[in-house]
């Protein structure tokens, strides 16, 4: 995309530069340096600054998030990481030896570069938040759909993808994106059909704490919602094709692991399946979220969206038998008292 020259940059009192490039998005800092062969240039990422425009990334958490580059001493030189991205807003430069930055920019990147459809209104905040949401999109649409760009997680959460799906889809032409994240679920399904928490490379994820890390209803329940989503907005009858198989066995593996119609987990970590339940939800002060529901409502509430979608879809492709059996297997669903 196109490059974001700083429209700030001040020296901090330990004789760092710090650049700020006015907006936060997932890409990576690339400048050009001249100086004395084995001098290095060190570039942290931060989105916000602390009190005194103190460089502050704590919410980074693990995540390294710098890069050092030696210089060879022969005139320009240009470096720009190959082989990973940051999500920030500004970059702090610390310059070890005989060496000047002579030009520097923050290049995002994206899998989806372009907008398809946008906002605006008389309210200029309003409009802020569209902005917000659309470069929040392109920093988390890089190979697979992510929670974050920036901290020791972005991950392909499933969850995340199925709520944000038909957003992205009025935002960006989002469709072959999508499909290819779809395809990496179907890969990662589990031979029971529970379908992994997140994308890709769930397992090397999991420990004795997180047992198989999948099945999660709300977040297992992306290989449905995504590809009714692309049917509804491409038209795209193909993908509800290609993932029916999927779709089946997830929505089976979550009644298989019900009680009767009603999804309840005999705990988070259960033999029968375990559920996020209504995830994070913002209680009182903020700072203690819990769930504001029962994990077996939030999840019943997914099994049936699921189950009511999957009997569309069955419609759409004329299989009647499959829809009359996820009509009827919803209905049980929601006429629970």
């Amino acid at each position: 995309m196109q490059p974001l020259a700083p429209v700030e940059s001040w020296t901090d009192d330990g004789g760092r530069t710090v650049y700020d490039f006015g907006q936060n998005a997932g890409g990576y800092v690339r400048y050009t340096v001249r100086g004395a062969a084995g001098a290095e240039v060190r570039v942290e990422h931060s989105e916000v600054l602390g009190p005194d425009r103190h460089f502050d990334n704590r919410n980074y958490r693990t995540a390294a998030a710098h890069t050092v580059y030696t210089l060879r001493g022969d005139g320009d030189e240009t470096y720009a990481p190959h082989f990973t991205f940051h999500g920030f807003r500004y970059a702090r430069v610390t310059i070890e030896g005989d060496a000047k930055i002579l030009a520097i920019a923050s290049i995002p990147i994206s899998s989806v570069p372009e907008p398809a459809g946008g906002f605006t209104s008389g309210n200029a905040l309003v409009n802020r938040l569209v902005q917000n949401t659309i470069w929040s999109q392109r920093a988390n649409f890089v190979e697979v759909p992510t929670d974050c760009p920036q901290r020791d997680e972005r991950l392909g959460w499933t969850g995340d993808a199925q709520v944000f799906a038909a957003t992205a889809c009025w935002l960006s032409d989002s469709q072959s994106f999508l499909r290819k994240y779809l395809r990496d679920v179907m890969a990662d399904q589990r031979e029971d059909g529970a379908v992994s928490h997140f994308l890709a490379g769930s397992d090397t994820f999991a420990s004795g704490q997180f047992p198989g890390f999948a099945g999660s209803t709300g977040w297992g329940d992306a290989i449905v919602v995504i590809p009714w989503v692309l049917y509804t907005h491409y038209g795209d009858r193909a993908v509800l094709s290609e993932c029916l198989g999927s779709m089946v066995r997830w929505v089976d593996f979550v009644w298989s692991i019900s009680d009767g119609p009603l999804v309840r987990p005999p705990s988070r970590w259960g033999d029968r399946g375990f559920t996020f339940g209504d995830w994070l939800q913002p209680v009182g002060d903020n700072r203690k979220p819990r769930p504001t529901i029962a994990d077996d409502c939030a999840a019943t509430l997914y099994h049936f969206i699921s189950t009511d979608l999957l009997a569309k879809i069955a419609a759409v492709l004329g299989d009647h038998t499959l829809e009359a059996q996820m009509k009827q297997r919803a209905s049980e669903i929601r006429d629970i008292r």
